[in-house]
C-alpha cells in the first residue's frame, strides 16, 4: 500500500508538467513499455534467454517496466547552475495481473554543479557531481545489455578539457549481502565495495571517429555487524579481494545514416564480473575479456537496423573457462510514415567446461505502428509473433529462462501478444 501510495505522489506531482510550459518547474523523461501475450502452451507469455547472459527483447519481454524521471534547476546565476534529478521505476511481470502490487523503487536521486571551478580552459566546462546515478550506461537496445555501466551511489567530477580529451572521474560505492537472494539473513557475509573509475573520451582518432577509455579500479571488504533488528552478519576473508577493469570504445558516427560503436573490455579480481559493481567472491586470479560490436543504420526513410555482437571469455581461478557468443539484428522495414514490419533474430550460445553447450535461436515478427519512419522513433505500438528453439543442454541449465518450465523437455517453444514501448 505504501508502494502504491509513493507512485501515485510521483505522478501526482508530474501532472502539471504534462499540461503546460515545464521549464518553470523542470524537466519531465521517462520510459514505458507493456502489454500482454500468450505461450503456445497455454497461460501467460513465456520468454526465451540463456542463464546469466542477455536475451533478445523484441516480442521477448514478460512484465511491465516503466520510469519517471524529473531534473529541476534550483540555481543559475553567475555562470553558475545546480540542478537536481531523481528518478522513480517499477516491475512487474505480466503473470502477476493488474491487481497484483508492482516493485516499485527509487533510483536515481542525485545533484551536480556547473561552472564553479572557475573559467580556465580546463575547468569553466566541467561540472561536480553527488548521489545516487545512473552513470556512463552504455548499451545494446536490442538486447537491453548494459555492458559499460558505472551506475551506483558515490560522485565526481566530468569534463575536465584536456585539449585532446575530455577527463572524468567518479567514486562508486555498494554495499550489498553475498546471500544467494541477494539480501541479509541471519549470519551471512556482508561486503564494502568501491570503485574509482577515470574515464578519457572524445578524443578524436579519425574523421568521424573517436575513443573513450576507461580505467577502473575495484576494492572489495568484508565486515561484521548488527542490524537494527537484530540480524548478524560475519566478516569472511576470502571475500577481501580487489581487481582492475579496461574498457575500450571506438565510436563512429555517419555510417549509413547511422553509428558505430567497437568495444573492447578487460577485468581482473574483483572487477572480472565486468558489472557496476565490485565482485566480492572473485579473486585475483579471476579473469574477463569482452567483445561488443554494435551498430545502428538508418540509409533511408524505408530501412533502419541494430546490429550486435557479443564474445565474453571468463576464467576463473580455478582454471574453468566460461563463453558467451552472441550475435544478432532488428532490421525494420518502414512501409508508410507510420507503419513498419521488424524481425528480430538472435543467436545464442553459452560454454563452459565440463558441461555440455547451450545454444538458442529466436526469431520475431512483429507489425509496428509509430509516427515516423525511424529505427528510433517512439512510442511504438506492437503485435508480434515470436518462436525460439534451443538445445538439451539448455533445458538442463537453464530451464527457469526457457519458460520457467512450461515446455517441459521440449526444445521449441512460441508465444504471441502485443506490446508498446514509449520514451520521452
Amino acid at each position: 500500500m505504501k508502494r502504491s501510495l509513493l507512485l501515485v505522489s510521483i505522478v501526482a506531482a508530474c501532472m502539471p508538467m504534462l499540461a503546460q510550459d515545464v521549464s518553470p518547474l523542470g524537466e519531465f523523461h521517462g520510459y514505458f513499455r507493456g502489454g500482454s501475450g500468450r505461450s503456445s502452451q497455454g497461460g501467460a507469455q513465456t520468454t526465451f534467454g540463456l542463464a546469466g547472459v542477455a536475451k533478445y527483447r523484441l516480442g521477448n519481454e514478460g512484465e511491465n517496466y516503466g520510469e519517471l524521471e524529473w531534473d529541476r534547476l534550483v540555481y543559475n546565476k553567475d555562470g553558475a547552475t545546480f540542478t537536481v534529478h531523481s528518478m522513480a521505476n517499477y516491475d512487474q511481470a505480466y503473470a502477476q495481473g493488474a491487481n497484483t502490487q508492482a516493485n516499485l523503487g527509487m533510483v536515481q536521486a542525485w545533484a551536480e554543479g556547473k561552472g564553479v571551478f572557475g573559467t580556465s580552459d580546463a575547468m569553466k566546462d566541467a561540472s561536480i557531481w553527488m548521489g545516487e546515478r545512473y552513470y556512463n550506461r552504455n548499451d545494446v537496445h536490442i538486447i537491453d545489455y548494459f555492458y559499460w555501466n558505472n551506475q551506483g551511489t558515490g560522485g565526481g567530477i566530468e569534463n575536465i578539457n584536456l585539449g585532446f580529451g575530455k577527463l572524468n572521474y567518479a567514486y562508486l560505492q555498494y554495499d550489498a549481502a553475498t546471500t544467494a537472494a541477494g539480501g541479509l539473513t541471519q549470519g551471512s557475509t556482508r561486503n564494502l565495495s568501491s570503485v574509482h573509475a577515470f574515464r578519457l573520451d572524445d578524443v578524436s582518432v579519425n574523421k568521424g571517429g573517436k575513443l573513450m577509455i576507461g580505467l577502473e579500479f575495484h576494492e572489495a571488504k568484508p565486515y561484521a555487524g548488527t542490524t537494527a533488528s537484530g540480524q548478524t552478519y560475519t566478516s569472511n576473508d576470502t571475500n577481501n579481494n580487489g581487481g582492475f577493469a579496461i574498457d575500450v570504445m571506438h565510436i563512429q558516427s555517419g555510417v549509413f545514416g547511422g553509428e558505430n560503436k567497437f568495444t573492447l573490455q578487460y577485468g581482473t579480481g574483483a572487477a572480472a564480473g565486468l558489472t557496476n559493481g565490485s565482485n566480492a567472491s572473485l579473486k585475483s586470479g579471476n579473469k574477463m575479456s569482452r567483445l561488443v560490436e554494435n551498430l545502428v543504420v538508418q540509409p533511408s526513410t524505408r530501412f533502419g537496423m541494430q546490429g550486435v555482437i557479443v564474445y565474453q571469455n571468463f576464467k576463473s581461478d580455478t582454471g574453468v573457462k566460461s563463453t558467451w557468443t552472441s550475435v544478432g539484428a532488428r532490421p525494420v522495414f518502414f512501409i508508410d510514415n507510420h507503419f513498419s514490419v521488424a524481425v528480430d533474430l538472435g543467436l545464442t550460445r553459452t560454454t563452459q567446461d565440463n558441461q555440455a553447450s547451450q545454444s538458442l535461436n529466436k526469431e520475431t515478427l512483429a507489425l509496428q505502428w509509430g509516427p515516423k519512419p525511424d529505427f528510433w522513433s517512439r512510442p511504438v505500438f506492437r503485435l508480434f509473433v515470436t518462436n525460439a528453439q534451443w538445445n538439451d543442454a539448455a533445458n538442463t541449465y537453464s530451464s527457469a529462462n526457457l519458460g520457467g518450465g512450461t515446455y517441459g523437455t521440449k526444445t521449441s517453444g512460441a508465444s504471441y501478444g502485443l506490446q508498446t514501448e514509449i520514451w520521452w
